[in-house]
This record gives structure tokens, sequence and C-alpha cells, in this order.
């Protein structure tokens, strides 16, 4: 008889933010350069450790077009261009110094995406903003699930191992690999 299901649906957004400003406490002098990430996977070991069955994430960018419009003053495919010049604190990126959101809104009304804005607009921050922007843009090619039953956790893939070690907590993989064997 297969256990019942334990669903649980995080927000990714919010995690993250979470972890990153949390951790920023107690990690003064040396600041882990994934160590959000890495606290976000252990909240998920913990929920799994606890029983979670499935695991699913959110993240936020609802607002319809006149929504987007308002609150940023440019269109919704533009909000990467505005968020490589203004920054995203919740994402750790700054923007570029001396643009804030009207500058910057007034700047793509102008002149467009910022790969089309002329040499002078930006400078010698022309490839520090295009940076921002690749972070900020929103990967629609990621593959969603049809039904509950794919979000099933079945344990580390192949590639976990090499990850955890990029991010350098050598206790993430342990902890996985024996969340794994209560799969049973």
């Amino acid at each position: 008889m297969m256990p019942p299901l334990s669903v649980h649906l995080i927000d990714g957004t919010y995690e993250l933010y979470r972890q990153f400003y949390g951790r920023r406490r107690f990690e003064k002098a040396h600041p882990a350069p994934l160590g959000a990430v890495a606290g976000v996977l252990h909240s998920i070991l913990e929920m799994i450790e606890k029983g979670a069955t499935h695991i699913g994430v959110a993240t936020d960018q609802i607002l319809d077009a006149a929504g987007v419009r308002a609150r940023f003053g440019v269109d919704p495919e533009r909000i990467p261009d505005f968020l490589a010049l203004v920054g995203d604190a919740a994402d750790g990126y700054p923007g570029l110094a001396g643009i804030g959101p009207v500058g910057a809104a007034q700047l793509i009304h102008t002149h467009g995406k910022l790969e089309d804005f002329p040499p002078a607009a930006l400078g010698k921050n022309r490839e520090l903003a295009l940076l921002f922007k690749d972070l900020a843009t929103l990967r629609s090619d990621a593959r969603l699930f049809a039904n509950v039953k794919e979000l099933r956790w079945r344990g580390p893939t192949e590639a976990f191992p090499s990850f955890a070690a990029r991010i350098g907590d050598e206790k993430l993989l342990l902890r996985c690999l024996r969340a794994a064997e209560g799969l049973g």
C-alpha cells in the first residue's frame, strides 16, 4: 500500500530571500556564495525527513501588462532591462549607480532593450548591465509538471553530488542520501 500523499508547495522567491538575509547575520566575515541555495535545500530536506512526499516550488513576477506598466513604468517584456538598470536586492545585484526607476524607464522608452542602447548611454557599464539583465531574465523554457505525481521526490539526481560540492556544503549530500534511503 502506498503511503499517503504529503504535498508541499514552496514560495521559492521568499525562501531564497529569507535564507540570503538570514544567513548574512551569521556569516558576516565570510558569507558562502551559494549559502542561500544550500539553506533552501536543507529546508526542503527537512520537509522530506518529516514526511513530505511531493514538493513543488513556485515563484513570484503575477501582474497583468497594465499592472506592470503602472508599477514599473515599462512594458512587461522590458522588465529584465529595467531591473538590470535599477538592480534587484532580492536577487542580489545592485544595478547601475545613478540610475533609479524613473531614469531607467526613460532610458528604456528612448532606446528600447539594453542591447539596442547606443554605446554612450551606458558607457563602460554596458557589459555589467547585460549581465544583470541575464540575471533578471525569467527562464520560460523550464518544464512544468502536468500531474502532482511528477513532484514526488525520488532522491538526488546523478548531477547532485557535483552541485553539492560546488555549493561547498558536504553535509547537504550526506543528508540528501540519508533521506533517499527512507524512500523504500
